[in-house]
C-alpha cells in the first residue's frame, strides 16, 4: 500500500471532546509541551459540545485542528473523522480527559516505528491518585461479567484467576513492553496502514468497547498489540468505582459489551449464547442504574490540578 504519509507530518493526534472543555485544556497543554516527535499534528473533533470548547480551543491553541460536528456522534465516527483526515502514517488515540507526560508519545512512536509487526499499542494508564488502570487486557469471556475490573466480586476477589488472567496482573510491575490483547482507547497508537485494513472503528460502538473490537480485528488481521510501560498516561476515567455516571454511559457500557461479545464470538443470530449475554447483561445494566441513582456527584477539580506531568 502507496504511504499518505505527508513528509512534515510524522504523526497526528487525534481527540474527540464532548462537554470536557477544562479535561481537554489539560490534554492539549500536555501533549504540546511533551511530545517530543519531530513534527506532530493534533486534531479534535467536538461533538457539540456547547460548553465554550470551540472558543477554547480557537482562542487557546490554534496550531490544533478543530472539526465541529453537528451533533453528538460518539467517539468511533469522530475517531475514524480524524484519522481519516489526518496525512500521516501513525494515529494516536486520545482521550480528552488524559494527560500525558513527559516522553510518553516519543516513546510509543518510536516503539511502533521499530516494530512494523504491531497493529496497536498503548500506554500505562493511570488515575489521578497514581493508581494503575489495568487497561491492557485479554480478550473478556462471560466470567469478566461477574469478576471483572469494576464488579463488585472482581474486587471482593481481586485473586480471582478469571480477573488476574483478565488484567494481565503479572505484568503490572513491568517496566518492558508486553504483548496483550487489547489495550485503551484512551491512548491508543495505530498505523493509518493497519486502521485502513480493517475499516477502522466500528461506528455502531458509540464509546464503549470499540477499542476491544478494534484490537480484535487487527489481531484478526495479523497484527500484534503491545503495552509499552514507559510511556505513562494520567486518565480521568469516568467509568470509576464509587463515582456517579451518567444513566446514558452505563447504558452505553453494556450495550457495547453486547455487541463485542456477540459480534466476535457467536455472530450467527440463532446462537442461544447470544440470548443468555443479553439477559445477564441487561440484569446487570438494571442493577447498575439502581445503584448509580442512590450516588452523590463527585469532582474531578482537585485531583486534576494534583496531577504533574513534567
Amino acid at each position: 500500500m502507496p504511504s499518505q504519509h505527508d513528509p512534515a507530518v510524522t504523526l497526528a493526534v487525534a481527540i474527540v471532546s464532548y462537554r470536557d472543555k477544562d479535561n481537554l485544556a489539560a490534554c492539549l497543554d500536555s501533549v504540546i509541551k511533551t511530545a517530543g516527535v519531530p513534527s506532530i499534528k493534533i486534531i479534535v473533533f467536538d461533538n457539540n459540545s456547547k460548553d465554550g470548547t470551540v472558543e477554547m480551543v480557537r482562542s487557546t491553541f490554534p496550531q490544533v485542528t478543530l472539526i465541529e460536528s453537528p451533533a453528538n456522534v460518539g467517539l468511533t465516527k469522530g475517531l475514524n473523522a480524524c484519522i481519516r483526515s489526518a496525512r500521516a502514517d501513525y494515529i494516536l488515540a486520545l482521550d480528552s480527559d488524559t494527560i500525558v507526560t513527559n516522553g510518553a508519545i516519543a516513546s510509543l512512536t518510536a516503539f511502533m516505528q521499530a516494530h512494523p509487526d504491531m497493529g496497536a499499542v498503548g500506554g500505562r494508564l493511570y488515575y489521578l491518585n497514581g493508581t494503575l488502570q489495568e487497561t491492557a487486557r485479554t480478550f473478556p469471556t462471560i466470567s469478566n461479567a461477574i469478576f471483572g475490573r469494576h464488579t463488585f466480586l472482581g474486587r471482593l476477589f481481586p485473586n480471582h484467576p478469571s480477573r488476574i488472567r483478565y488484567l494481565m496482573a503479572k505484568f503490572q510491575n513491568s517496566e518492558e513492553w508486553f504483548e496483550a490483547d487489547y489495550v485503551s482507547a484512551a491512548c491508543l497508537l495505530t498505523t493509518k496502514a493497519a486502521w485502513q485494513a480493517i475499516g477502522g472503528f466500528d461506528e455502531n460502538f458509540f464509546v464503549y468497547w470499540c477499542d476491544a473490537d478494534f484490537c480484535f480485528r487487527i489481531r484478526r488481521a495479523g497484527y500484534k498489540i503491545a503495552c509499552v510501560p514507559e510511556a505513562r498516561v494520567f486518565h480521568c476515567e469516568q467509568f470509576h468505582p464509587g463515582r456517579k455516571k451518567s444513566h446514558r454511559m452505563i447504558v452505553d457500557f453494556h450495550r457495547g459489551a453486547y455487541r463485542f461479545y456477540t459480534k466476535s464470538y457467536f455472530a450467527w443470530r440463532s446462537h442461544p449464547m447470544r440470548l443468555i449475554a443479553w439477559l445477564g447483561l441487561t440484569a446487570r445494566m438494571r442493577w447498575l442504574l439502581m445503584l448509580n441513582a442512590c450516588k452523590s456527584g463527585h469532582s474531578l477539580r482537585a485531583e486534576q490540578n494534583s496531577v504533574n506531568v513534567m
